[in-house]
């Protein structure tokens, strides 16, 4: 019933490229603020021990860390309040 406030991660990160056919919403509700994040695909849900990235990442905005999976991959995690901050500014 109400409106809510989102970015597309590809038209953001990269617009040049041809949009998915079908895409995901994702609805984040944080301290009663509900915004949402437009991505190709959900891959899934993990529990990951989040480590901080290293010096090679500190000018990346956008990533707040990085998981290990299970199986030894490493995964980067996106900065949804950095999000929620560029979603907020640009649509005012």
């Amino acid at each position: 019933e109400h409106l809510i406030p989102y970015i597309s991660l590809r038209e953001q990160f990269h617009p040049t490229h041809e949009a998915m056919e079908t895409e995901k919403i994702i609805v984040i509700n944080r301290n009663n603020v509900r915004y949402a994040i437009i991505a190709d695909k959900i891959i899934g849900e993990f529990q990951a021990v989040v480590k901080p990235l290293g010096g090679y990442f500190e000018q990346q905005r956008f990533l707040s860390g990085a998981g290990v999976y299970g199986d030894g991959s490493v995964v980067l995690l996106l900065d949804t309040e950095r999000l929620k901050e560029l979603i907020t500014t640009s649509k005012q």
